[in-house]
C-alpha cells in the first residue's frame, strides 16, 4: 500500500532528476534466473558437519552457496547477492553468501573491499559487513584434508 509520503517522495525524486536523466517510478526489477545453486539450513544439532571440514564449517550457519567455475564478475555475484537478500527478506534470517572460484576474482574482492582471513586462513577473503559477500579461491586453499571438499570444485590443476 502506498502511503502519502511514498507519493511525494517518488514524485519529488522524478521532478527534481527528470531535466537531466530518465527516471523510471515503481520499475518492476527481475533477474534472469531465480534460484541459487545451493541454500543450507543447518539442524540444531549439526555436529555430524564437523567431519566436513571446511565445508562444514561453511553449513553451520544459514548460508546460500555459489559455486563458480571460472572467476565470477562483480555483477555476477551482484546477482547471487540479490538472490540471497531475497532469502533473507522472506525468511528473515541472517543468510551469509559464500562464492566459490576456482581462482581470484581480483574486480570482486576489490569491489567489496574483501581481505584474506586469519581465521579462515588463506584463501578465504571476508568483510567487516555482515552481508557482503565471502568468497573462498580454490586455487589458494591449503592442500589438506579440511579442503578437500572444497578443492573437489576446482578446475584443472586445482581440481
Amino acid at each position: 500500500m502506498e502511503t502519502p509520503y511514498d507519493t511525494f517522495a517518488k514524485g519529488l525524486i522524478e521532478g527534481a532528476l527528470s531535466v537531466g536523466s530518465t527516471v523510471s517510478i515503481e520499475r518492476s526489477v527481475t533477474l534472469p534466473t531465480l534460484y541459487s545453486d545451493a541454500v543450507v539450513d543447518p539442524f540444531d544439532d549439526s555436529t555430524a558437519l564437523a567431519s566436513r571440514g571446511m565445508l562444514g564449517r561453511i553449513g553451520r550457519a544459514p548460508c546460500v552457496i555459489e559455486p563458480h567455475a571460472k572467476w565470477p564478475s562483480v555483477s555476477r555475484v551482484d546477482q547471487c547477492l540479490a538472490r540471497a537478500s531475497m532469502l533473507r527478506a522472506e525468511q528473515n534470517c541472517l543468510r551469509i553468501l559464500w562464492v566459490i572460484s576456482t581462482g581470484r576474482p581480483r574486480s570482486v574482492i576489490t569491489a567489496w573491499g574483501l581481505r584474506e582471513s586469519p581465521s579462515w586462513g588463506p584463501g578465504v577473503y571476508l568483510s567487516g559487513i555482515t552481508r557482503a559477500p565471502r568468497v573462498i579461491v580454490l586455487r589458494e586453499l591449503p592442500r589438506t584434508p579440511d579442503t578437500l571438499l572444497l578443492r573437489l570444485m576446482g578446475r584443472g590443476r586445482v581440481l
